[in-house]
């Protein structure tokens, strides 16, 4: 719930102007101010196909940018687990771009990833390994176990049971 994942169209534009660009168009997509977030972003690579050659050399160039807002404080309370923990951090990242690289090896179709949680649900929508969609849905297992216990007049942890053991 602390991250935001979104897709930008934007017109081509050097490297150095996207720095510039990112936080404007930012403020669209961000509940909260751009002070609140840490914002990191990349350039999705073009896909060359035989269409982009045939097209018109007159019609504006377009990229497309994937940009990651996550809240500062949510940073500042990883960097000071691993920092008590005494562990060596290179570098953090959203659940989804590990689950991209550990699953995903060279898909091309879109592939519908859901990532069922206790308190959540994220839902993503993957293609060509870059991710086009991405949703957090504040309902989890925990709220189906919940629904289920009170259905049947039983406590929490039997309907747990009864959910991972019969479905």
């Amino acid at each position: 719930q602390a991250t935001l994942i979104f897709l930008l169209e934007l017109p081509e534009v050097p490297e150095a102007e996207i720095a510039q660009i990112i936080p404007n168009e930012a403020r669209k997509y961000i509940p909260v101010p751009l002070t609140e977030v840490s914002l990191d972003w990349y350039k999705v690579p073009k896909k060359e196909t035989y269409s982009e050659e045939q097209s018109s050399s007159g019609s504006r160039k377009m990229m497309e940018v994937v940009v990651v807002a996550v809240r500062n404080e949510t940073l500042s309370q990883y960097r000071e687990i691993t920092t008590k923990s005494g562990i060596e951090v290179r570098g953090q990242e959203i659940e989804i771009f590990s689950a991209i690289r550990s699953v995903f090896h060279r898909e091309i179709s879109p592939t519908l990833v859901v990532d069922y949680g206790a308190g959540t649900t994220k839902v993503s929508v993957v293609e060509y390994g870059v991710v086009r969609a991405y949703h957090v849905i504040n309902r989890g297992s925990a709220f189906t176990s919940d629904a289920l216990a009170r259905s049947l007049g039983i406590d929490f942890d039997k309907a747990e049971e009864l959910k991972k053991t019969i479905g």
